[in-house]
């Protein structure tokens, strides 16, 4: 019961960080850019407190979508409803200068 205690936790934390790093690769890119790395229109536009928000949803079925809040044309905010293991098939950001 312990090695599979340990063995979650670590996996949790690996997604978790893994998250963390794809997420913050979006930040100060441009509504251009996130628009030119879906292969479709955003599934669903508005605007919020932070500005206006852009969203995809990762499958068919919309069990899972990713946001995307934008400023200035420019990326401030990233999340997903996807869960930790989602986290792993989250989009890649380009590798354009931010």
């Amino acid at each position: 019961m312990l090695r599979i205690i340990v063995l979650a936790s670590a996996a949790s934390l690996l997604g978790c960080s893994g998250n963390y790093d794809q997420m913050d690769a979006w930040m100060g890119q441009s509504k251009q850019s996130v628009l030119n790395s879906f292969d479709r229109q955003p599934d669903t536009v508005g605007r919020d407190v932070l500005g206006d928000w852009i969203q995809w949803r990762r499958h068919g079925e919309g069990a899972c979508s990713d946001r995307f809040s934008l400023k200035n044309n420019r990326v401030v905010a990233y999340s997903s409803d996807c869960g930790i293991w989602g986290g792993l098939s989250a989009p890649i950001a380009p590798n354009a200068a931010r």
